[in-house]
């Protein structure tokens, strides 16, 4: 195989992960990650040279919804409880929800058995709109002070851009360098104030013998989801932390 036509069938594989998780397995037969931007067609027989891990910390996130939620079976989910941080995603999804001012999304980088440099991760947006401001949710674990971030992205700028500690894009000078069965791992601070945002990442990567491409990365399917806080809300859930669950606290 040629290294276009190679590079056109590289397989990227995506699994979503939790932050604690320890260790990647390679799944089998391999799936795509996300959508292949480059010509061509990753199969289950490709041998994957990039594997990406994903976290979108929901969890440890403020939420809020663009409807109110009151009743019927996601308001009872959600007094009841998430079993695991795993089902956040989930909830949101069903209710059209996302994170609240800042999302942390982290990227785990696999070479399973070649060298290969992450260049550039990219944001694509694909909508727009006003803050939600039907529900608040705050979780407990969203009440502790976020910690600086090194690679951050304002999404409220017209071009999106992940950027490090001196507004540079993030890799853009210094590539993300991985030796075979390395692991390395970029956290992206997203913030936004002034709109709703659903956006993918694009990521940039090159290996060795003219291999390598973009990959679209989503969360298992999702987009990724963020809005800045409205001044008032329809409803709001407050944690029972320590027990489990989330109580009405107000609406409208």
């Amino acid at each position: 195989m040629t290294p276009r036509l190679r590079s056109g069938a590289v397989a990227v594989a995506l699994a979503v992960a939790a932050a604690a998780t320890a260790g990647l397995v390679r799944p089998r037969p391999v799936v795509t990650a996300g959508r292949a931007v480059t010509t061509g067609l990753a199969t289950a027989s490709s041998r994957p040279e990039l594997l990406v891990a994903v976290d979108a910390g929901y969890a440890r996130a403020r939420l809020a919804l663009p409807e109110p939620l009151t009743t019927g079976a996601a308001a009872a989910a959600l007094r009841a409880g998430m079993r695991a941080a795993a089902d956040w995603p989930a909830f949101l999804k069903h209710t059209g929800g996302a994170a609240r001012d800042r999302l942390d999304v982290t990227l785990t980088f696999t070479a399973p058995d070649e060298p290969v440099r992450v260049t550039r991760i990219r944001v694509r947006k694909a909508g727009t709109a006003a803050v939600f401001d039907g529900t608040e949710i705050a979780p407990s674990a969203a009440g502790a002070a976020a910690e600086p971030a090194a690679v951050t992205c304002d999404l409220d700028a017209p071009d999106a851009v992940v950027a490090d500690a001196t507004g540079a894009d993030a890799l853009a000078t210094r590539n993300l360098e991985l030796r075979a069965g390395e692991r390395g791992t970029v956290v992206i601070a997203f913030t936004a104030k002034r709109a709703a945002y659903s956006w993918s990442l694009l990521v940039d990567w090159a290996g060795g013998a003219g291999t390598g491409g973009t990959v679209e990365i989503t969360e298992n399917g999702r987009l990724f989801a963020l809005t800045g806080s409205a001044s008032r809300y329809d409803a709001s859930y407050v944690d029972n932390s320590p027990a489990r669950g989330f109580s009405l606290s107000r609406r409208r």
